[in-house]
């Protein structure tokens, strides 16, 4: 797995606030070839000035066109304040060359996930197993303490 290094400009530091927060899911760059070959499971480093967080990447695809991410992915896992597609669209656009990167390059759509795995929630059966040992477990140290302290009070 590779690390990669994700800037954001100062103007743009809510996007990473988003990921940061959990609003936002979805990355998204110009496919440009700096780009092409992040791969699921690689880490990101997202900073912006002195702001910096960590992400693994979940699934990627790169789309031709915007209209084809919005078909895919709702705009609102990208883009969590805008309000619309039209929104997000002229967002884009406002990114400096964006509008061409993309008419070349297609764009990148990134799931991002904090790099701690999620504990995994036992199943019921899983609890009974674990409870049913930790009884057991606790019968055998109850057992134990008390043949000590019997062997304690026949040597007095």
């Amino acid at each position: 797995m590779k690390t990669w290094t994700l800037r954001f400009r100062a103007v743009d530091k809510k996007n990473l606030m988003e990921i940061r927060d959990g609003l936002k899911s979805i990355e998204t760059r110009a496919a440009t070839e700096k780009y092409r070959d992040i791969k699921r499971g690689d880490t990101l480093i997202l900073v912006c000035g002195k702001q910096r967080i960590e992400r693994v990447v979940g699934n990627l695809k790169i789309f031709k066109t915007i209209n084809a991410l919005f078909q895919s992915v709702p705009f609102r896992k990208i883009m969590p304040s805008a309000e619309s597609e039209e929104e997000a669209r002229n967002i884009y656009y406002s990114y400096p060359g964006y509008r061409e990167k993309i008419r070349k390059y297609g764009i990148i759509a990134m799931t991002v996930r904090n790099s701690q795995p999620k504990k995994k929630r036992l199943s019921e059966k899983d609890k009974k197993i674990l409870d049913t040992a930790a009884q057991r477990l606790a019968e055998i140290l109850v057992m134990q303490i008390d043949e000590e302290n019997l062997k304690k009070k026949k040597g007095r």
